[in-house]
C-alpha cells in the first residue's frame, strides 16, 4: 500500500513538473494538498533532487529569465520567487548573477518608452504620477523610476 502511494506521488510530481517549472515548496504544497503525507512528500522531493528535475537554484535562474523578459526589475522578481518559497540567499545569489545595473536600466527605460506613449496627452503632473506607479509596480527602484520619469518629463519641455 505504502509503495503504491509513494509511486503515486512520484508520478503525479512528474506530472506537474512536466507541465512547468516549479519550486521545492510549491510541488510541496501541490503534492499536501492531493493529501499525500509528508514523509511521502520527502521522499519524492529527495528523489527529484537526486534526479536533479527539482532545483531551486535553476528555477530562479529561468524565472529571472522570464520575469526580465516580461519587463519586470529585480524588487519584482526577488518579490515574486520568494513568494514561490525560494530561499532567499539563492534568490539574492541568482539575481547579483544574472541582472547586472546596466540591463535592468535599458529595461526600465525600454518599460517607460512603451508605458509613455498611453499617458503621453496627460499633464505632467499625471504623467509623473502614473509613469512612477508602473515603473514601481514592476520593482523597479524608488530612485532609478525618478530619475527616468523626470529625464523623460524634461525632453518634452
Amino acid at each position: 500500500m505504502q509503495d503504491r502511494k509513494l509511486k503515486r506521488a512520484l508520478e503525479l510530481a512528474l506530472w506537474y513538473l512536466g507541465r512547468r517549472a516549479l519550486s521545492c515548496q510549491q510541488l510541496q504544497e501541490k503534492l499536501a494538498r492531493k493529501g499525500f503525507e509528508l514523509s511521502e512528500i520527502t521522499a519524492v522531493v529527495d528523489k527529484l533532487k537526486s534526479w536533479q528535475l527539482l532545483d531551486d537554484r535553476k528555477f530562479a535562474e529561468q524565472f529571472i529569465s522570464s520575469g526580465s523578459a516580461r519587463g519586470w526589475g529585480r524588487r519584482r522578481i526577488a518579490f515574486e520567487l520568494t513568494r514561490r518559497g525560494v530561499a532567499k540567499d539563492i534568490v539574492e545569489a541568482a539575481s547579483a548573477e544574472m541582472l547586472d545595473e546596466e540591463t535592468e536600466g535599458e529595461n526600465l527605460h525600454h518599460r517607460l518608452q512603451i508605458y509613455w506613449k498611453r499617458i503621453a496627452k496627460l499633464p505632467r503632473e499625471k504623467q509623473y504620477n502614473r509613469a512612477m506607479g508602473y515603473l514601481l509596480r514592476r520593482g523597479f527602484s524608488l530612485d532609478e523610476a525618478k530619475k527616468a520619469v523626470k529625464e523623460k518629463i524634461n525632453q518634452k519641455s
